[in-house]
């Protein structure tokens, strides 16, 4: 029954900062989006970049992570979708 205990407080406790950091790493998440993105990004309708949801489904996640890191690199590699968006 010790033992139980022991790893249900140590899990308790590894959860806990587990959420701690979620709720971090949401809130800075959250700053880059309102100081990055925001101004030509709304989440559900377009504005004067396309709306953010389901870009998941229309591209992959590496592209995602490029085009958010470079994109002006992206639309320099000569990507279709990257040209068209730039347009």
């Amino acid at each position: 029954m010790k033992i139980y205990i022991r790893y249900l407080l140590c899990f308790s406790v590894w959860a806990a900062s587990l959420t701690a950091s979620f709720a971090q790493n949401a809130e800075e998440g959250k700053t880059l989006f309102e100081q990055n993105c925001q101004s030509c990004h709304q989440v559900h309708e377009d504005a004067t970049g396309p709306a953010l949801k389901g870009i998941e489904t229309r591209r992959p996640m590496d592209w995602i992570i490029k085009w958010v890191k470079n994109s002006q690199g992206v639309i320099k590699s000569g990507d279709a979708y990257a040209v068209e968006l730039s347009k």
